[in-house]
């Protein structure tokens, strides 16, 4: 199946770049979520709320539209500072300014009402809270996935955004092909630079109804390197074809 609905971080997933486009969202977003309660809207099967509570969160509800999700995601993560319950996007069962941190990633361009949704992210959020939004970049995915509903462009992003959050700093996210050392065992790299940057593949978001600057943000960045995906795209057919097909190319040039 070339789209999915959702992601599960099924062991067979792992090797796939989504895993990574994921998880480095949850892992920027958790810098900023010590001792504040926390909010995952379309927490899914509930990997990436996990992620916020070991965060040091004082307390994460993860909440899905999808009632066998949430079910799931109670019985495999347990911890004290953390809970599950469904819940809708676009109608959040919750007070007025009851988060500090609010997260909602790959949401707002599955929903039809864009407008009521961002509306009670505003509404649940703190004053001086924080919210994160990601969503696809339409110049790249040219709305293809069938899930989809509406998605947009950057300066459509930040401008719906702009009617609900005073402040909105957006983040650029994109994959690439990697190169690294690093001891055996390792699993964290000191240094990482970028070279050739291309248009993102998706927009993350920092929204907030305070005074929030990109300099709040520089240096904050987070990159996942998936070793297994590479591998994947190595061993796709089409490229174990081109393997062979290029020593015969190669031996026909000489000649």
């Amino acid at each position: 199946m070339l789209f999915e609905e959702r992601f599960s971080p099924a062991q067979e997933k792992i090797g796939n770049i989504i895993y990574n486009e994921h998880l480095t969202r949850y892992e920027f977003a958790k810098k900023f979520v010590a001792n504040k309660k926390v909010l995952d809207i379309a927490s899914g099967n509930g990997y990436g709320t996990k992620i916020l509570a070991e965060a040091t969160a004082s307390e994460v509800i993860g909440m899905d539209i999808d009632e066998k999700a949430v079910e799931e995601a109670n019985k495999i993560y347990e911890l004290e500072n953390l809970k599950y319950k469904v819940g809708s996007a676009e109608e959040i069962t919750e007070a007025d300014k009851s988060f500090e941190v609010i997260t909602s990633f790959e949401t707002i361009e599955h929903l039809h009402n864009q407008e009521k949704y961002l509306s009670e992210l505003k509404r649940v959020v703190t004053d001086d809270g924080l919210v994160f939004i990601s969503t696809p970049n339409k110049e790249i995915f040219g709305n293809k996935n069938p899930f989809h509903i509406k998605e947009l462009t950057r300066s459509e992003f930040e401008e719906i955004l702009k009617k609900y959050f005073p402040c909105v700093i957006i983040l650029e996210q994109g994959n690439g092909i990697v190169s690294f050392l690093k001891v055996a065992g390792e699993e964290k790299l000191k240094e990482v630079f970028i070279t050739n940057v291309s248009e993102p593949l998706y927009f993350l978001a920092v929204c907030s109804k305070r005074e929030i600057s990109e300099n709040d943000f520089k240096g904050e960045g987070v990159g996942s390197i998936n070793v297994k995906a590479l591998e994947r795209l190595r061993n796709n057919p089409v490229m174990k074809l081109s393997d062979k097909i290029y020593p015969l190319v190669k031996k026909f040039l000489k000649k």
